[in-house]
């Protein structure tokens, strides 16, 4: 059930590890998911169905039963009941004593009509029709099955002296039996996976269950004695190859076995199994355990394509470590189950090096988080499960990517659309000074030199009154704080690059997850104007606005370009079936409470993903306003107006609002029911808009140019009817001009100002020597700077003094 996401498929920008993922590296709970009454209950009612899915077997193996069974396209024998599981197998030859044979094949060579007589007898069919679960005192877990056991003729030659020779025709009656066995689990393996170990099977069986042919009725007990543990064997036989497809490693001549050095193919059995090491409940060589987690190398670039070193990676890994069963709070065990997992994030091992543009930091060892699973989710309702995600697990992802240099980036106008210094100058109207009234290249460099930490919260969002059907992130369920993070800025002159600000901040970035009406999470980006925190400002002297002045417009500022850390990223992610399970997700919220966040609300220990299961389930039923089953909308928008603010208002923090009319072509929803998924450009998506009328306020659109805003409208809680394509709609937008005065210090003509030195070198170097000065120049480069351009840092000099 907890299998691995993208198993035979491949994984988008995921390699396999060439070495297994060191288990001491890892992490004990990091995700626990927690299978409540309700979704044991759930799994109950469709095991069968899992087996009908994959319990089959080949219609050349055996006949498949008519009435029960039919031959697939690939020729499996597969249950004609959707909700039963059909297991057959065939008994090969087998002596009792001396004086019985059952299924003695006596067709002559080349008697082909014997021969396919003969391939209708001897087959031994076990259809399973109700499962349940429960806990033993020790943790393990307890199966009991429901079956309807039956066979097809099984012949017996004797010799019974008295009686003589003969063949009786023996078959097993048609019945309902329990089937009892119990599941333990363990993962002391080599590959350190977790290993499901199925016990020895119980069948209730007697002689009464066999009907054998006239002659021998008086001898039935007799018989069946002969008969029992032969049919038992089978069975279980049978039972075991069902559930080595589902629990280990298969193979065969054109599928090899993983990690070679460690592990064979058992042709006979079309099993992986260990090289040298023996499996103590069967003294034979251990089958491999079917991986449960992911587990492989992460390409950064395939989420995030502007990281200072292209192809740069993380190894990452989630394995599921042991399944438990409860203790129950009135006592006993609870029917409910627990899969604990190990994961980690690191550099690969030929990387381990940090990047060159983060310093080296020392981490203190994490917590041990203990989940605790709730008896109902957030908004106090039931759930079948819960996927946690501790918080160690993700700030060690948030470790590693700042390590890797993940977060160190160069923003232009090749990635933010319209960065330039003619936007900012409507703030820092002294640039027009340096750039001679002209709008000229921008670049923001990304630094964050200090601790990068994830914080989980409750995942609330509230309506914004001043814009009714617009959502904000009140308490994030996410949020991502990053201290001491520098933005360096430089202008593009005629000479190269130079530095005109650095903004050292701590950055706070709110984060949701949010569930789509097509099953999926939407990862979703708060208010950009909110994320700074701490604000120092540096290397500001070629400007004539005071550090203070400075300090008042940088949320305005830095919001034109922060949210472009998150432009590139994959930011919808698809829930992927898991060998047949659906998953519907109720609610993302943090549990199980641990302190307060940075922004004083309370923090949780994991992000709880409250989920329902089901198995195959059914489409929409038709005449969902109007929309066709299985249909999502098609989606339209109109621009109803664009406001845009001046300067002053900008700087006090004023933004773009663009107001859209939105609506399906292809259905008649109302305005309470219509929510509409929103993102600007590139950018990540927008807590949900409802109704039909909507207001658009993102930062990015106070950049000066073109945008396009995408909208996907869906019908509020109706799984599938998302748009996929969406529609866009394009504008332009551009900050106006204030009345107040522009600059007045003299524009500087003439001279050559320096190129911009590497910024990815000795950052630390460059930017204590620079503070407090005028340009942003190593000492090397220092002869190579115009005298009139010295001459400028001597002014500012003397008018710093005088503040």
């Amino acid at each position: 059930m907890f299998a691995l996401a993208c198993e035979d498929q491949g994984c988008d920008g995921m390699t396999p590890l060439a070495d297994p993922y060191p288990t001491e590296d890892l992490l004990d709970d990091a995700v626990v998911a927690h299978m409540a009454d309700q979704g044991l209950t759930e799994l109950e009612e469709i095991a069968p169905s899992i087996l009908s899915a994959v319990a089959g077997f080949s219609c050349e193996q055996a006949p498949c039963p008519a009435g029960d069974g039919v031959c697939d396209a690939e020729n499996i024998c597969r249950s004609v009941h959707d909700d039963k599981g059909l297991i057959g197998d065939k008994i090969g030859e087998q002596e009792v004593n001396s004086s019985a044979k059952v299924c003695e094949n006596q067709c002559a060579a080349n008697d082909t009509a014997c021969e396919e007589d003969f391939f209708n007898k001897c087959n031994v069919y076990v259809q399973v029709d109700e499962m349940s679960f429960n806990g033993t005192a020790n943790g393990d877990l307890e199966m009991t099955v429901l079956a309807t056991l039956f066979s097809s003729v099984l012949p017996i030659s004797y010799d019974l002296g008295f009686l003589g020779e003969g063949v009786c025709d023996a078959q097993i009656n048609r019945a309902q039996k329990l089937i009892t066995s119990t599941i333990t689990f363990d993962n002391d393996n080599p590959l350190d996976r977790m290993r499901v170990i199925v016990g020895d099977i119980d069948i209730a069986l007697d002689s009464d269950d066999v009907q054998l042919c006239t002659l021998l009725e008086a001898f039935d007990s007799l018989i069946w004695g002969l008969l029992e543990s032969r049919v038992r064997e089978e069975l279980d036989k049978a039972l075991d190859e069902a559930m080595n497809g589902l629990l280990f490693e298969t193979c065969d001549a054109s599928t090899a076995c993983p990690f070679p050095e460690l592990t064979y193919c058992d042709t006979a059995n079309e099993l992986c199994r260990f090289a040298g090491v023996m499996a103590p409940e069967t003294n034979e060589p251990m089958p491999v355990p079917r991986a449960t987690g992911i587990e492989g190398q992460v390409a950064l670039d395939s989420f995030v394509d502007q990281f200072i070193k292209p192809g740069s990676a993380v190894d990452m890994a989630i394995r599921a470590k042991d399944v438990s069963v409860p203790a129950a709070a009135s006592g006993g065990m609870a029917h409910a189950l627990n899969i604990t997992t190990m994961g980690g994030f690191r550099l690969p091992p030929g990387d381990e090096a940090a990047s060159a543009c983060v310093p080296e930091l020392e981490l203190a060892t994490p917590p041990s988080l203990q989940f605790d699973p709730p008896l109902l989710t957030t908004t106090g309702e039931g759930y079948d499960m819960v996927m946690a995600v501790s918080k160690n697990y993700l700030n060690q992802l948030a470790e590693t990517l700042r390590s890797s240099g993940a977060l160190c980036q160069t923003l232009d106008e090749a990635v933010l659309t319209g960065l330039s210094s003619g936007a900012l100058s409507l703030l820092l109207p002294s640039l027009d000074r340096i750039t001679n009234n002209e709008s000229v290249p921008l670049q923001v460099d990304i630094i964050p030199r200090g601790s990068v930490e994830m914080e989980i919260g409750r995942n609330l969002t509230t309506e914004d009154p001043a814009n009714p059907g617009r959502f904000t992130l009140e308490e994030p369920l996410m949020g991502l704080a990053i201290e001491d993070m520098d933005l360096d800025m430089f202008l593009q002159l005629p000479g190269g690059w130079v530095r005109f600000l650095t903004v050292r901040a701590d950055l706070y970035i709110d984060l949701s997850l949010e569930v789509t009406e097509t099953g999926g999470l939407t990862l979703l980006v708060g208010d950009a104007t909110n994320w700074i925190q701490d604000v120092t400002v540096l290397n500001s002297g070629l400007l004539s606005e005071s550090p203070e002045s400075l300090e008042e417009s940088l949320p305005s500022l830095v919001s034109v370009f922060l949210p472009g850390l998150l432009d590139s990223m994959e930011l919808d992610f698809e829930l992927p079936a898991m060998s047949g399970f659906t998953f519907e997700i109720d609610e993302v919220a943090g549990t199980n409470e641990l302190g307060t966040t940075e922004l004083g609300h309370t923090g949780y220990a994991f992000m709880g993903i409250f989920a329902s299961m089901s198995f195959d389930p059914e489409g929409l039923s038709d005449g969902a306003f109007g929309l066709a089953s299985g249909h999502s909308l098609i989606s339209w928008a109109a621009l109803k107006s664009v406001s845009t603010p001046d300067a002053d208002q900008w700087r006090e923090g004023d933004n773009v609002r663009i107001q859209l009319q939105v609506g399906a072509t292809n259905a008649q929803v109302p305005a309470d029911s219509l929510v509409s998924w929103v993102k600007v450009n590139d950018g990540p998506f927008h807590p949900l808009y409802r109704g039909d009328e909507i207001t658009i306020i993102d930062p990015v659109l106070n950049r000066p140019g073109e945008h396009d805003i995408h909208i996907h409208t869906a019908i509020a809680d109706m799984p599938g009817t998302r748009d996929p394509v969406g529609t866009t709609i394009t504008v332009n937008t551009q900050i106006l001009p204030s009345a107040r005065a522009t600059d007045p210090t003299p524009i500087v003509e003439g001279g050559d100002i320096n190129a911009k030195p590497n910024r990815w070198t000795a950052r630390d170097e460059v930017a204590t020597r620079t503070e407090g000065t005028a340009w942003s120049c190593d000492s090397s480069s220092l002869a190579n700077v115009p005298w009139w351009a010295m001459g400028l840092v001597l002014l500012w000099r003397r008018r710093k003094r005088s503040l």
